[in-house]
């Protein structure tokens, strides 16, 4: 882990060095036609509305039906979910023409802390984070290939012994609460827009998109690969879609979404993972990359929490995120 994170903070400090135009002043390579720019504040491929491991920062309620490791013997509860994560755009080289197309870099990174409501025990917790390289060749489709990293962890009063109390106050340190799921992968994704593809896209946004993830054993610059405790599970896909209709065609006031996503991992023999969310999203900012919303969800199928992959879940619930 710590031959990491010398490398992420290392990569920033370079690449910060490097790319130092401002995002709005794309310097022009030579007689190529091919602009360069350094720290785009948007990004080639879309964050994900309704995937509950997408990168972004989030606080929730959600309302648990069933689950089968928390929060009592029927499976029901509330938990306050919080999740602090951040994309960041090292460069990108896009036609001349048009500076919302071309091929990217960036670093995604998240840590989701799932906590009961109740009180301030903390149930689990991640960190999970990716490198990718994006391509979008046309304005209604998008390519991303990342090598994508999740690492779990006990939360501190987790009954670990399963002895019947989940109030079970145990050892903080480090040797309790290394993780028990890991997961180095890489993904395969694309976003298509099919409004885009007949011209017609206006007030209404429409997105299909699709990941394809493969766990190869070996060794790169971000460490070993490897995938614990599904040693032989090396697949998981999700495919969804996404509706989105601004308010007005005139003024900035915002607009309501609605998306929906299934997912299946092999460790799990591929039983499906139901997510939906439906709600607002605040008038943009002037930067492309940010987004606020405001959703209701829902979702049913195996824990988010990836320490307890193997527990199915089904809730409801409120959340304010924030896309950058």
């Amino acid at each position: 882990m710590k031959r990491i994170c010398i490398i992420l903070l290392c990569s920033l400090a370079l690449f910060r060095l490097i790319a130092w135009t401002p995002s709005d002043e794309p310097i022009k390579l030579g007689f190529l036609p091919i602009t360069y720019i350094g720290l785009p504040d948007d990004y080639l491929y879309p964050t994900y509305l309704s995937d509950p491991l997408a990168v972004r920062s989030e606080l929730g309620y959600k309302d648990v039906s069933y689950f089968d490791a928390y929060p009592d013997e029927q499976g029901k509860g509330s938990r306050t979910d919080a999740a602090l994560g951040l994309r960041f755009n090292f460069f990108r080289f896009a036609p001349e023409h048009d500076p919302k197309k071309g091929i990217d870099a960036e670093l995604g990174f998240m840590a989701p802390i799932y906590m009961a409501a109740s009180g301030s025990d903390t149930l689990a917790f991640d960190g999970i984070y990716y490198f990718a390289i994006s391509i979008k060749p046309f304005d209604w489709i998008a390519f991303r290939v990342s090598r994508h990293h999740i690492s779990s962890h006990y939360g501190d009063e987790y009954d670990d012994g399963l002895e019947g109390n989940p109030y079970a106050d145990f050892d903080t340190s480090l040797g309790m609460n290394m993780s028990s799921f890991v997961r180095d992968d890489f993904v395969f994704s694309v976003a298509l827009y099919p409004l885009k593809m007949m011209q017609k896209e206006k007030r209404t946004s429409f997105m299909l998109y699709g990941d394809y993830s493969l766990m190869m054993y070996g060794e790169d610059l971000l460490a070993n690969r490897n995938t614990t405790p599904a040693k032989y599970a090396y697949v998981w896909y999700q495919f969804g879609s996404e509706i989105e209709m601004k308010l007005s065609s005139k003024r900035n006031m915002g607009s309501v979404f609605l998306a929906a996503q299934i997912s299946a991992w092999q460790m799990n023999g591929f039983t499906p993972n139901f997510s939906g969310q439906a709600g607002y999203i605040f008038p943009r900012t002037e930067q492309d990359g940010q987004r606020i919303r405001l959703s209701l969800i829902y979702y049913d199928g195996q824990s988010p929490m990836n320490n307890f992959i193997y527990c199915r879940e089904r809730y409801t619930g409120i959340v304010l995120t924030i896309d950058v």
